[in-house]
């Protein structure tokens, strides 16, 4: 009762009011709703955004510092491997003019910065061997520089790749390198001591269009490679983010220059001996809640534009309506009131435009039938009076069938008793198809009954043109003689080979049956040997099949029967014609069959 109550309450509401009602609940308010739930939600949104950002970055920058790394290190095994660089660290040179030549013919060195300029800046290796010169990439040992924490370090690991943050011999700056003693292919010599200088701008570079600070770092706290330049080399136990040095994998909230952040920590350990490093992320809270606010106000004044816009819209669609259906309510009302004289004409297209448009073929249908009404009054008697009057002219022209077949009859007895068998045979022919054709109906028959109207046909033909015309028809096997087709499906394509391919030849005309099982269909062969058709008359016989206007001209029996077919079992059967010209005609009838194996023919 209760919902009953609310809804005559609502139906008495006018559609204007409704509309804002429904615009107020069903709009308004879920909108406001979910606006204020995104925007208190849209902070944690970005920072959760930006960590996941920011982590991101630090992966991909992990995954381009560790390529360089290891690029460094497959460079040091190349030149482990490198006989020749061998041969010159341990060739006692007896002049300054052959260790030229040496330095000349090596190449290796220079080919390989080269090729990797953008990672390597620099290849050095120190030896032992007192014969060699100071000069480009080649150093000699001397003891101050054996006595060096560095150089101690490569001794130490023996042939291990070593990590450090060292400083070059000209500008001072630190880069960092790998460092390896090179040992004889045999492991027992040492031929010099490596190093490889990775480019510092390269690194750099990587972390210089982040979005956020990054720090590269060693195992020392040196920070190798910076987006802020004025942070490289310092060290972050002297620093802000001295905070950072005993964080592990992960993000950690801590303060960044004063202020909240959130750290995305990603260690690595690249080298076989040593070699620890950190990459940092700094992802400040304040800028991202700046952000975060921005987007809320952006969010929160196009949500209220939009609001106010569709409520304007509203307001101009409920008066248009509203408008319209009251007239459309007056019209009505007229009408009902029995004004049929009205015509009523609204704009316009939609369901209120539509309904006046109904409402004026509602008037004229009515007027019409009113009219309609007292002329069949007026005319009821007399069309009665027709009716009787077409019904006895029908039965006064109708031919009676039995009257046909007996005269049919009597002429055929009468050749027989005088002895004109042929004549007789030909009236008896010509009279079953007569009747076949009176009796035709939309029942199924078999195959076989509607062969013998075919030959019947073909008979009284052969009997017309004696020599000009022969024909043959051929069975697949016994069994599909029984198989159901529609009537009069044979005779017409039968009668069309004849009409346009056989009557213009002088002799030796030719019709070919051939009744098969092909692909599951049962497949009708009818081909003679007639004119045929050039390609361009051929294929508009063929567009002509399809086509669903009355049947006319001298093809109306190729298309009456391809339409049955497809009218009665389906699109995919029907006929397919080919023909050629100047040498006959090929017209396959397919239907649905069964399959037949033993092969039976009949000639003429």
């Amino acid at each position: 009762m209760r919902i009953n109550h609310i809804t005559r309450k609502f139906n008495n509401i006018k559609i204007g009011e409704k509309l804002l009602l429904s615009y107020i609940l069903v709009v308004f308010l879920p909108v406001l709703l979910v606006g204020i739930i995104l925007i208190t939600g849209i902070r944690n949104m970005a920072v959760e955004n930006a960590i996941r950002e920011a982590t991101f970055n630090v992966e991909r920058i992990y995954t381009r510092v560790d390529e360089a790394m290891k690029l460094l290190m497959n460079i040091s095994y190349k030149l482990q491997m490198d006989q020749n660089l061998e041969r010159l660290l341990l060739t006692n040179y007896k002049g300054d003019q052959e260790v030229f030549e040496s330095y000349y013919e090596y190449t290796e060195f220079n080919n390989l910065i080269n090729l990797y300029s953008s990672e390597v800046r620099e290849i050095r290796i120190y030896s032992e061997n007192q014969t060699l010169l100071n000069s480009g990439h080649f150093y000699k040992v001397t003891p101050e520089l054996s006595e060096s924490e560095w150089y101690q370090n490569i001794v130490k690991a023996n042939g291990k790749i070593r990590w450090q943050y060292l400083q070059d011999d000209y500008h001072s700056r630190y880069h960092l390198c790998l460092t390896r003693l090179i040992k004889t292919n045999l492991g027992n010599k040492t031929t010099g001591a490596l190093i490889i200088s990775m480019n510092g701008d390269y690194l750099n570079s990587l972390l210089r269009n982040e979005p956020y600070d990054m720090y590269f770092c060693d195992d020392n706290g040196n920070i190798i490679a910076s987006g802020k330049r004025d942070m490289v080399g310092k060290n972050i136990n002297d620093s802000e983010i001295s905070i950072i040095a005993s964080l592990s994998d992960g993000s950690w909230q801590t303060e960044y220059f004063g202020m909240p952040a959130n750290v995305i920590v990603r260690n690595m350990s690249p080298g076989l001996y040593n070699g620890h490093f950190k990459i940092v992320s700094m992802v400040p809270v304040s800028f991202i809640e700046r952000q975060a606010t921005e987007a809320a106000v952006l969010g929160v004044v196009i949500m209220i534009s939009c609001l106010l816009f569709a409520f304007l819209l509203i307001i101009v669609f409920t008066r248009a309506i509203s408008k319209r259906v009251k007239k459309l309510s007056m019209d009505m009302h007229e009408v009902a009131m029995g004004n049929f004289d009205l015509d009523p004409t609204m704009d316009g297209k939609d369901e209120i435009g539509q309904l006046s448009e109904d409402l004026g073929v509602m008037i004229h249908g009515i007027k019409q039938l009113i009219n309609e009404i007292q002329y069949i009054d007026a005319q009821k008697n007399q069309l009665a009076i027709k009716q009787r009057e077409i019904k006895l002219k029908l039965l006064a022209n109708q031919i009676n069938p039995h009257f046909l077949f007996n005269a049919l009859e009597t002429i055929r007895m009468n050749a027989h008793s005088k002895g004109d068998r042929e004549i007789a045979e030909v009236v008896m022919l010509l009279g079953k198809i007569i009747r076949k054709n009176l009796e035709t109906g939309n029942e199924m028959v078999s195959l076989e009954t509607e062969m013998d109207l075919v030959k019947s046909y073909l008979k009284i033909q052969k009997f017309r043109y004696r020599d000009r015309i022969n024909f043959s028809i051929q069975y697949e096997n016994d069994e599909i003689r029984e198989s159901k087709i529609l009537p009069m499906t044979i005779q017409p394509i039968v009668e069309n080979s004849v009409i346009h391919g056989i009557e213009s030849k002088q002799c030796d005309g030719k019709i070919s049956i051939y009744l098969a099982k092909k692909d599951g269909c049962l497949v009708i062969t009818v081909e003679d040997n007639g004119n045929g058709m050039n390609k361009e008359r051929l294929q508009e016989l063929i567009l002509s099949l399809d086509e669903m206007e009355d049947a006319s001209g001298s093809r109306i029996g190729l298309k009456n029967v391809h339409q049955r077919i497809r009218l009665f079992y389906g699109d995919k059967y029907g006929l397919r014609i080919d023909s050629v010209e100047n040498i006959g005609t090929r017209i396959e009838i397919i239907m649905p069959g069964e399959w037949c194996e033993k092969v039976k023919s009949i000639n003429y």
